[in-house]
This record gives structure tokens, sequence and C-alpha cells, in this order.
């Protein structure tokens, strides 16, 4: 009976040892990613970083006019806008990101919403409150870089062919009273060139006259409530595992301790094994996670525009790699750790054996 209780406690820890070498990894991956997820300071800082110094902002902002241009250009008796956008290079963006969206403007979008975010995580509220306040940006449109962005995408449109000015007269003579003639997408001479431009800067006022000064994004979503309450379940839930977790490996040595260790020799080896092997799968996982999340990056943004996707992926990218950075560290320490119970418990053995030795 005793030689069956024995094995049993050494099947049994063997389990408990395989166990805490897979949930180790896991439990320090969790944590890691809740520093970068869950605190604020740091989430608005990988954000801000991203947004200053990435074109993710300009590369969105083109996607977003194009589609928009696109719905315009639709209508009967309205130039191609979408194939002027479409024409737009992307330093072209980056100039009219700055000028529409000056760094404090932004900057302050993204903490706006992160803000509310995080107030909506540790509230009862059913949806995030986040309120942008736009009357800075709409204030910006209407002034001077206003009219600079209008003139930088002004000057973008080639000259003139005199078939595209015969065709404007063509149909400014054809025109009802009243009734709008939109200029052709290149830059008129004179005495249309004045004329031209002032349409221009119309439109852009017309533009800026459009948007609210305050907007609740959420409630542009077309989503319901009770979707919110499950994705803010399962972040939560998520954010305690990332905080708790380690009380499983924890627990799982403690078990083992014991069921098993009775010298230090016998902690050497039932610690000390499961130390290494969990360190070493630990400092694996951060080499492995990023690449494989890199593939799904890749297949979720095969929809976006080939320069917005590749912005988009770099971007995730740079988070996740900042998230799994502490593994290697972790797993160096945790691995370390164990093998020096290992050494330990193999001087402790040797010590052991060396009175017995002496006195033969």
């Amino acid at each position: 009976m005793k030689t069956f209780l024995q094995f049993a406690g050494r099947a049994l820890a063997l389990l408990l040892a395989v166990l805490f070498v897979l949930s180790l990894p896991l439990t320090c991956a969790a944590f890691d990613a809740g520093q970068v997820v869950f605190l604020p300071e740091k989430t608005r800082v990988l954000l801000d970083e991203a947004a200053l110094r990435s074109q993710i902002v300009p590369l969105g902002m083109a996607w977003t006019v194009r589609k928009m241009a696109a719905e315009v250009s639709l209508h009967p008796n309205t130039p191609d806008y979408a194939a002027l956008v479409a024409a737009l290079p992307p330093e072209q963006w980056q100039t009219l990101r700055r000028l529409l969206l000056p760094d404090e403007i932004l900057l302050d979008l993204i903490h706006s919403s992160l803000n509310g975010f995080y107030l909506w995580l540790d509230s009862a509220e059913e949806t995030p409150s986040i309120l942008w306040v736009l009357q800075p940006f709409q204030n910006n449109l209407r002034g001077v870089n206003g009219q600079k962005a209008m003139e930088a995408v002004y000057q973008t449109m080639p000259e003139c062919t005199q078939a595209q000015i015969e065709d404007f007269q063509r149909r400014l003579k054809q025109a009802a009273p009243g009734e709008a003639v939109y200029y052709n997408l290149c830059q008129f001479p004179e005495p249309w060139r004045g004329d031209q431009q002032a349409d221009y800067l119309a439109s852009v006022q017309a533009v800026a006259a459009s948007i609210p000064p305050l907007l609740e994004p959420v409630d542009m979503l077309d989503t319901s409530p009770q979707t919110f309450l499950r994705l803010k379940r399962a972040l939560l839930q998520a954010r305690r595992i990332s905080l708790l977790g380690w009380i499983l490996p924890l627990a799982l040595l403690w078990l083992i301790a014991a069921l098993q260790v009775r010298t230090f020799r016998s902690l050497g080896r039932w610690w000390g094994i499961p130390l290494v092997l969990a360190g070493a799968l630990t400092a694996a996982l951060g080499a492995v996670i990023p690449p494989l999340l890199h593939s799904w990056f890749v297949f979720f943004t095969a929809q976006l525009p080939e320069l917005l996707a590749q912005e988009s992926i770099v971007l995730l990218d740079s988070l996740v790699r900042a998230a799994v950075r502490p593994l290697w560290r972790q797993g160096g320490v945790v691995l370390l750790a164990g093998a020096l119970l290992l050494l330990g418990g193999w001087w402790a053995a040797r010590s052991e054996h060396a009175p017995a030795a002496t006195a033969r």
C-alpha cells in the first residue's frame, strides 16, 4: 500500500509539474499583455507615439476621404473627386494631416477616447461614453490652415488643357439660371483661376460648417448595447486573469513541494527541472508570438488599401513586440532560478555522499 501511495504521489507531482511548465509561460504572457492594454498611461504613450510617428493617421484619412469622395462622385454632374483624392501621394496626406489635424488636436481626440474607454470599463454603463470636442478642428478648418490645405490639393492638379476649358464653357452656356456648374479638376488660367479657388475655399468652409462642435463617436457605430456588455465582460475577465493568473503556477509549485519535497536535494529536482523548462518555454514564447500574430494581422487587414494595411501591420507588430518583450527577461530569470536549484540539489546530494565515502 505504501508503495502504491508513493507511486501515485510521484505521478500526481509529475502531472502538476507538466501543468506548471505549460501554465507559467501563458501566465507571463497574459500579465505582460495586461500591462500594455489595461494600464492607461502605458497605452497612451504607445498610441501617442504611433499617431505622431507612423503614417497610420494620414493613410487612414486618405482611405476615409476616398470613400466619401467616391460616394459624392456618383451623383450626376459632379466632378470625379475620388480620382483626384486617389492621385494624392502619401507625403501630401502627411502635409494635410499636419494642417488639418495638428498634434495637439489629434492627441486630444486620442486621450478623450482612452479616458472614455477606461471609465466605461470600471463603470456600470452599458456603452462607452466618449466625447470628441471638434470645435478646435472646425476652427482650424475655417482658418488659415484650411486655406493652406485647399491650396496644397489645388497645386496637385494639372494645368487645364484647351479641351477642358472648352468643356467648362460649354456646360456653363447650357446650364439653367442658378444651376451650379463645377470646374473641371484642373488649374484654370485667368480669368477663371481666382473664381475657381474661391469656389474650392467655399467648399472647405461648407465642410467646416457641417462638422458638429461635439461628437459622440460610439453613437455612430451600428453596435447594440448587448455587444458592448459582452465586450466589457470579456475585457474584465482578461484583466482579472492578467492580474491574478500568477496564483495558478505558484499553487502548483507548492503542491509539488507538499507531495515530493522533503530535502534540498528533492527541491532541486522537483522545482529546478520544471523551472528550467518553464523559463525556456517562456522565452521561446516571446519569439513565437510576434510572427504568429503577424499572419493574423495580414489576414484581417487584407481588405484595406495596400499602404494602409502595411502601416497597420507595422503598428500592430510594434504593439505586440512591446507586450512580449518582458517575456525574454522573465523566462531568463525563471530559467536561472531553476538552474541554481538544480545545482544546489546536486551539491546537496554530493555532500550527502561525501561522509559515506570517507567512512569507507
